[in-house]
């Protein structure tokens, strides 16, 4: 078993993923369900020494003509812009010219190039182990190296005088936005291009902590539309509520979805490898998915039967699911006294919410002191 741990307000959350144990058969949906097909839009620029006509995708473009100078073939950055392929920032004051690449093509780019200057800048740094020809200003253009472009996701060659570049726009088309099912797993399939790296899930687990999961590939060079696809299945265990899910691959887009698993019978209160190991059971709430009425109170008692000196309370973190995100709203402690807690929180506001139960502060950290680790959690839905 695995475990991810993320550092946040002297909170340590401690969560663990693994392959799941799988329930009976019959207690999974969605088997043979594809929730999203991931491709790639193919693009292919021709352009020729001192030409103003480039040649997009079969059509004619106008552009700034690519020179050779020193040995080198330059281009204008305008054209990254005049193939839709991105914008660029130029910057008077530091005299830089920024590449913002589209997230289609390259998610989060921030790559920077000066005049005069041998290097390509990752924001304000020079990569100086990444040594180009100098870029240069002509006629109120920047030109860059064309062996600068792998910086920005395009390929270049030459081929019978002329260069081609070529790229690609990572799309995700998302067939089923909302999965719902009342069992206590799901399984699903997601279809990608063959030259895409295989798919994979971040599962939350609260306030920004995400971990990665892996699927299995059940077929390849699947024909369709002329191109060859593979097919990954993915297959998870649920808890009562909405559990928000990011579909990725490597250098590739990001898309959201969200899985409801509705629930009309008792659910446990989930708790962690660490609230296991310190014995930590409940009396209240008794089930693992309330629904109250806004105000409401929940209280929350138990008992630990591995205590330690120190300990002296829990903490709640009450987190609110919005727009695929769980966001913290609030904390509430809650005492600890002789081995057993016992305390309530209220919540006012309609919505779906995560309940997360944070350990006394007992995890050692040299920076900030003692830190809190998950112990346990429950689903809450105000309604």
């Amino acid at each position: 078993m695995k475990k991810w741990t993320s550092l946040a307000v002297g909170i340590v959350m401690v969560v663990a993923l693994a392959v799941p144990a799988f329930a009976a058969e019959g207690d999974t949906a969605g088997d043979g369900q594809d929730v999203a097909r991931m491709v790639l839009h193919r693009h292919e620029l021709s352009l020729k020494v001192g030409s103003k006509t480039g040649t997009l995708d079969g059509n004619n473009i106008t552009v700034d003509p690519i020179v050779v100078r020193n040995g080198s073939t330059y281009f204008s950055l305008k054209t990254i812009e005049r193939v839709g392929a991105g914008i660029v920032k130029w910057d008077v004051q530091q005299r830089r010219a920024a590449i913002v690449m589209h997230s289609a093509i390259i998610p989060n780019s921030n790559i920077t190039f000066r005049p005069g200057k041998p290097y390509v800048y990752f924001g304000d740094n020079p990569a100086e182990f990444l040594k180009i020809p100098a870029p240069f200003l002509s006629d109120g253009r920047v030109y860059i190296p064309v062996s600068a472009l792998r910086w920005v996701g395009i390929s270049s060659e030459w081929k019978t005088g002329t260069l081609k570049w070529r790229w690609s726009e990572k799309a995700i088309e998302l067939m089923q936005p909302k999965l719902s099912t009342a069992n206590t797993e799901i399984s699903f399939t997601v279809l990608y291009e063959k030259d895409i790296k295989t798919p994979y899930l971040m599962l939350p687990f609260g306030a920004g902590a995400w971990a990665s999961y892996n699927g299995s590939i059940v077929a390849r060079d699947i024909e369709t539309g002329g191109k060859l696809f593979n097919r990954v299945r993915f297959k998870l265990s649920l808890t009562p509520g909405i559990t928000p899910i990011e579909l990725t691959a490597n250098a590739f887009a990001k898309e959201r979805f969200e899985i409801i698993r509705t629930s009309e019978t008792p659910s446990s209160i989930q708790i962690t490898e660490e609230g296991q190991e310190y014995g930590v059971t409940f009396t209240k709430p008794d089930d693992g998915f309330l629904k109250i009425t806004p105000g409401g109170s929940i209280p929350i008692a138990g008992n630990i039967s591995q205590q330690r000196n120190g300990f002296d309370d829990l903490m709640i973190s009450i987190q609110q699911y919005n727009k695929y995100e769980y966001t913290e709203v609030h904390t509430v402690k809650v005492p600890i006294k002789e081995a057993a807690f016992a305390g309530s929180i209220a919540i006012k506001g309609k919505g779906e919410y995560w309940i997360k139960v944070y350990s006394p502060p007992y995890i050692p950290s040299t920076e900030q002191g003692a830190l809190r680790t998950e112990w346990a959690s429950f689903r809450v839905k105000i309604e």
